[in-house]
């Protein structure tokens, strides 16, 4: 996926929240490494893809296990990670 069809995924997740991106980065140097931050007026969320994991502010989400070789599914999984970042914030706020 390109960088700017990634990121309409991302603002489809964020839709009808209060949370924006502040950037996105891809390194394509070093093994295509994403890094996004999102936040609101009380939160910052920061993401890391590095070779295929996933982590949300430090804290690994996803490990590369779910990866199918030849598949390009590290962005569907770093938008489940927002999702479920984004739920238990409304959930328990």
């Amino acid at each position: 996926m390109t960088d700017d069809e990634i990121i309409k995924m991302i603002q489809g997740a964020i839709e009808f929240t209060d949370f924006k991106i502040i950037s996105f980065n891809r390194n394509h140097e070093f093994f295509g490494n994403r890094n996004l931050i999102i936040e609101n007026s009380k939160q910052r969320l920061e993401y890391i893809t590095d070779r295929d994991d996933i982590l949300s502010n430090s804290k690994l989400v996803f490990n590369n296990g779910y990866h199918v070789a030849g598949e390009d599914d590290c962005p569907l999984f770093l938008i489940k990670a927002i999702m479920e970042d984004i739920s238990k914030i409304y959930y328990f706020s």
